[in-house]
């Protein structure tokens, strides 16, 4: 095991735009209290141990819960029913997550010895354990299909802790 660092298709390309610039560094900021601990079996596999941060968008009613360690990055976008609530959100697809929710879409990309890999979650839950004091934690379990010509799916497991819930900083909605 290696260990290295309102409409949903402009959602979806902003977030993988968005991990893409991330996976450069190019968008740590403000992310030191709150943490994220994954670790990723099947085609990959591998752990990540990064700072959070997560950002709720008003206007779509979403909150992009983000992640980056080197070339590593996490995206998970949370679609709760009015507001984010405690309790469970089950990871789905991203064209059925703004369809039914409460829900969650996740997004994953690493590099490994020869290409970008990209994920996109299938299946799985999301567990919202806590949100108080701007902050919110909780753990996912969710298995993922490529999103790119490389083969085979990905089981992602993490857990995250005291991370930082602003409003509206993120590209919401682009």
């Amino acid at each position: 095991m290696r260990r290295i660092g309102r409409d949903f298709g402009r959602q979806a390309a902003a977030g993988v735009i968005g991990l893409g610039v991330a996976g450069c560094g190019a968008i740590a900021r403000d992310r030191d209290k709150g943490h994220i601990e994954v670790t990723w079996s099947g085609a990959e596999k591998g752990t990540m141990s990064a700072p959070a941060g997560a950002d709720w968008c008003p206007a779509a009613r979403t909150v992009q819960l983000t992640a980056v360690q080197g070339d590593t990055g996490l995206g998970i976008l949370i679609y709760p029913p009015e507001s984010l609530v405690v309790g469970k959100y089950p990871v789905v697809e991203p064209a059925d997550a703004r369809t039914k929710s409460p829900t969650a879409s996740v997004g994953f990309r690493l590099m490994n010895q020869t290409a970008v890999s990209g994920y996109q979650g299938q299946t799985g839950v999301l567990i919202i354990e806590r949100v108080q004091a701007a902050q919110i934690s909780g753990h996912f379990d969710a298995t993922g299909r490529t999103a790119t010509a490389a083969v085979g799916n990905i089981h992602l497991t993490g857990r995250f802790v005291n991370v930082p819930l602003t409003s509206g900083r993120s590209a919401c909605g682009r």
